[in-house]
């Protein structure tokens, strides 16, 4: 669940969504979320559709194998954002098979997801709130004494 009142925080490049990644007819990756029903929403297009397998110069992913699209064809796919791929269009970047997991991420929480992707909040920045919550006397619960 969520709790309004109460700040989850993750680096940018640690937030991931698992997709169910579909090869289309022309050899191309698309991802899918789920949605009402059991019915799976896509292909995704937000903050771009592009998606990269982000092999390293030993043609080795995240995940220490070296994939093929083919075999990840119909597949639970845990991927992160990365603004630099795609010519540094932003590309979502392969991470793993989530082989524990028979669907993708709800529609609402890719949503959430990718809202803290884009808000793009970097860790000195909730410091220096915080810094100037507690340096204003803000932070005492608001009790009065």
């Amino acid at each position: 669940g969520t709790l309004d009142g109460l700040l989850k925080w993750k680096f940018t490049h640690l937030n991931s969504v698992d997709f169910r990644l579909r090869v289309n007819v022309h050899g191309g990756p698309e991802l899918f979320v789920g949605g009402d029903r059991g019915i799976e929403v896509g292909p995704i297009a937000e903050p771009s559709a592009a998606f990269e397998l982000g092999l390293d110069d030993d043609g080795r992913a995240a995940d220490g194998t070296r994939p093929e699209l083919r075999d990840l064809d119909g597949k639970i796919v845990e991927c992160t954002w990365d603004k630099t791929g795609n010519k540094n269009q932003g590309a979502w970047k392969y991470l793993r098979i989530r082989s524990d997991k028979d669907t993708p991420n709800f529609q609402t929480v890719y949503k959430h997801t990718l809202r803290s992707i884009l808000d793009d909040i970097t860790d000195e920045e909730i410091i220096s709130f915080v810094d100037g919550v507690v340096s204003s006397g803000r932070g005492d619960g608001g009790g009065g004494g």
